[in-house]
């Protein structure tokens, strides 16, 4: 016989040798793992938390009524079963299916409530153990699902631009609340703290007034709290106009694909409606600006006016984050677009829920559609003549001129009644879970 063959049956031999005593291990419990930690199997009794889940929200005669769940699930119950039924149509996901064992997943109730409690209480993973009976693994799993399948299925529809049939409304609604013809909604900047941020990307998302890594979301909101073309993942660095001019503000401006905006005033016709803005923005044709130190009654009287208007996009910051608490915590993911889709989701749970309510200005009408239009390319005349009307700042003049004079002859805008608010609710820093 040959060594080659003598080595063969030695390896057989020992293969054999080996098989034994895994199996004698196993048999007698032992575990071939030297450092004596091994994974503990914990009966969760996950049909028991359903049961008790469905007891207190979603039977007849729960435990808690309409203002408890709406409290704590941010949202009125049939919203959140449309959603729920929405997210078992689109993602296998959350549909209750049997593992290899026959036993039963969660249910997609217990899923969607597991996402929505971390959102909306900034609960880690880990604390859902106790009264979702979901483990943390499985909690992270179900929020992400949960955030990528929100985007999937209503990014279109809540996180739309302008339409022409939303400019008309808008530019109404406007006109009659804060006084503005011709506004679209007030734009700023809101930082979130990532406290996850890797060592080598501090230096670009740190800013000096801050002292911690942030990554800047950029939104217009309407009146009705409404967020439009919402922006995040900015560096935190950057100040509101370095934002501003990497954003897709502007860009369907230059190149020609925005729906038509033009509105009269004074007899004049302006092209684009604008957005009211703080003291940072530069004087462009798309933005409205206060006055530093107006010496007459009505200068002062359109400053008045502007900073008050200007106060949508900020009580809107607030809502969102009194209404997902996640966001006024630092974020714990590691990944940017973890980040990203935390922050898109919770955008688009709000506007859903402005929707449900009856508070939304616009109408949402699925056959307005912005018509077609031939595209400047960057870099041709036609899209350098937009760049320079867009940021011409004597039509900025000549537009604050103007409203100041429509502005001052206006006799139904008491300026010393602040505008309707949308019912921000209960929600408060003390309200956690």
């Amino acid at each position: 016989m040959s060594s080659s063959d003598d080595g063969l049956e030695e390896a057989i031999d020992l293969a054999i040798v080996i098989r034994k005593r895994i199996i004698e291990e196993l048999d007698s419990g032992e575990s071939s793992n030297t450092s004596g930690h091994t994974r503990k199997f914990i009966e969760r009794e996950r049909d028991a938390a359903q049961q008790r889940l469905f007891k207190y929200y979603f039977t007849d005669n729960s435990t808690y009524g309409d203002y408890q769940f709406r409290r704590r699930f941010r949202m009125h119950k049939s919203l959140f079963l449309k959603i729920v039924g929405d997210m078992e149509a689109a993602n296998v996901y959350f549909k209750q299916c049997p593992n290899a064992a026959c036993i039963l997943g969660f249910h997609p109730i217990q899923k969607c409530t597991a996402a929505l409690r971390m959102l909306a209480y900034a609960t880690t993973a880990d604390a859902l153990d106790e009264s979702i009976r979901m483990a943390e693994r499985t909690s992270r799993e179900t929020l992400q699902h949960f955030c990528e399948t929100v985007i999937h299925l209503y990014q279109g529809r809540y996180m739309r631009a302008p339409t022409p049939n939303d400019i008309r409304q808008l530019y109404a609604h406007h006109g009659q609340v804060h006084g503005f013809p011709g506004m679209l909604g007030s734009v700023d900047c809101m930082h979130w703290r990532w406290d996850m941020c890797p060592n080598a990307w501090h230096g670009q998302y740190t800013k000096g007034n801050y002292g911690y890594p942030t990554v800047v979301l950029q939104a217009a909101a309407s009146q009705d709290l409404w967020f439009w073309l919402s922006v995040f993942g900015e560096l935190g660095s950057n100040n509101d106009i370095n934002v501003l001019n990497s954003s897709d503000l502007y860009d369907n401006l230059y190149n020609r694909t925005a729906p038509d905006s033009s509105f009269m005033l004074r007899g004049t016709e302006y092209r684009y409606g604008y957005y009211i803005v703080d003291g940072i923005y530069p004087k462009h044709y798309v933005i409205v600006k206060t006055l530093t130190c107006p010496n007459d009654p009505q200068r002062q009287r359109f400053k008045r006016a502007q900073e008050r208007a200007r106060k949508d996009i900020e009580r809107a910051f607030g809502v969102l984050k009194k209404r997902f608490h996640i966001i006024s915590k630092p974020a714990f993911f590691r990944h940017k677009s973890s980040v990203q889709n935390v922050m898109y989701t919770c955008i688009i749970l709000h506007n859903m829920i402005i929707e449900h309510e009856g508070c939304a200005i616009c109408q949402y009408d699925e056959n307005d559609i912005i018509p077609p239009r031939q595209a400047h390319v960057p870099g041709t005349s036609g899209y350098r003549q937009r760049v320079q009307i867009v940021h011409d700042s004597t039509i900025h003049g000549d537009l604050r001129r103007h409203l100041i004079d429509h502005l001052w002859m206006l006799n139904h805008l008491d300026l010393n009644v602040p505008p309707p608010v949308v019912d921000d609710d209960e929600f408060s820093d003390e309200d956690h879970f």
